[in-house]
């Protein structure tokens, strides 16, 4: 029988492709979730591959064809905390009904999420532990922060934030939430005020807001000039101590030295 350099394919071929697709998806899924359970019950220290791929139901080589090895998974993990994440501050944002619930919006389900999923949260911003320069992490951290630049926008739009304040806004509104996330995990907060995230939250980010939200003046933008986009933060790439991380300001670049060395990865 004479080959030809074109062959037909199986007519199977594209139904195992599929197959083969979900089946990977399937069990990238499982680790993930299995990386919470073991984060849980054994906290970031105690969390092996092994460990992760016998809480999936997976065999042990399973994390690192996957995935690659621990560095690379817990990525993964932290870029869909920061899907997570954006998708909360965007249902904020699209409910508010001006800038300056919008702004408060975002804020309060900024902290909520960092009190629902504390280990997550933490995770997201130990980039001594991930891989900071992966462009899936890269892209979920700077599209967290789009309802955030939105709800921005909306308050200039509405007169009530120049257009010379914006990036400043972001970094002053970014660091509030994240600072009170981390006052809670803390437990600084203890004894001084009712032990109610949602409360506590929900009056800092209306009353940071009322304050950033200033009625305009004389109905126009005090910079009359169009505003430019606010840049989304990046997460930052030093080391955080702790129970809670810290973070550097939006947009600094990863270092060379927050990319883990290879025995990060190893088992």
């Amino acid at each position: 029988m004479i080959l030809s350099p074109v062959t037909k394919p199986s007519p199977n071929t594209g139904k195992q492709t599929a197959v083969g697709r979900a089946g990977t998806e399937s069990s990238r899924r499982a680790l993930l979730d299995a990386v919470g359970v073991i984060l849980e019950r054994e906290g970031l220290e105690g969390m092996s591959l092994r460990k992760v791929a016998a809480q999936a139901g997976l065999s042990h080589a399973a994390p690192g064809v996957l995935f690659g090895g621990r560095a690379a998974m817990l990525t993964a993990y932290a870029a869909d905390g920061f899907r997570e994440l954006g998708r909360r501050m965007d249902i904020a944002e699209r409910e508010a009904t001006d800038g300056r619930s919008a702004l408060a919006g975002t804020g309060l389900a900024y902290v909520m999420f960092a009190v629902d999923e504390p280990l997550r949260f933490q995770v997201m911003f130990r980039t001594d532990r991930l891989l900071p320069r992966d462009p899936d992490y890269v892209t979920a951290c700077q599209q967290g922060f789009i309802p955030l630049q939105r709800a921005i926008e909306r308050g200039r739009a509405e007169g009530s934030i120049r257009a010379d304040e914006t990036q400043d806004v972001m970094l002053t509104a970014w660091s509030v939430v994240h600072g009170l996330a981390n006052l809670w995990f803390s437990k600084h907060l203890a004894g001084r005020v009712r032990p109610d995230p949602e409360m506590i939250a929900r009056r800092v980010t209306q009353l940071f807001a009322g304050v950033v939200m200033r009625p305009p003046a004389g109905g126009s933008d005090a910079a009359g000039d169009p505003a430019p986009t606010p840049e989304a933060p990046a997460p930052a790439d030093a080391s955080p101590p702790d129970p809670a991380p810290t973070t550097e300001a939006p947009g600094a670049p990863p270092s060379p030295e927050s990319t883990p060395s290879p025995s990060a990865d190893a088992d």
